[in-house]
């Protein structure tokens, strides 16, 4: 219901209202409601799969970027990349334990 008010609030040509949203609508029945929102939930799908498509991509040309740029293999660029956001992300964890 969350994505369905997003997509709508963004993109209401395109994406049509929640399903309770519809169920105010004259005129509307259940079948056809959820014939839109089966519609609406594989369009908010191909979006979300794009999206992360390019994040996927762009970090990637960064890293192949920076490698070849330091003069060193994309798995290094890469793999250092996971050890600090993984010691980042464990030392957050660590402080907000101690902090209670």
């Amino acid at each position: 219901m969350i994505l369905d008010s997003t997509f709508h609030k963004f993109l209401p040509k395109l994406f049509a209202p929640g399903m309770f949203g519809m169920f105010q609508m004259e005129g509307v029945g259940f079948g056809r409601i959820w014939n839109r929102k089966r519609l609406d939930w594989v369009m908010q799908s191909a979006v979300i799969m794009g999206v992360l498509y390019g994040l996927w991509a762009g970090a990637r040309w960064l890293v192949k970027s920076v490698a070849r740029m330091l003069g060193v293999g994309d798995y290094v660029v890469g793999g250092s990349l996971v050890a600090f956001f993984g010691a980042v992300g464990a030392v957050r964890k660590l402080t907000k334990t101690e902090g209670k």
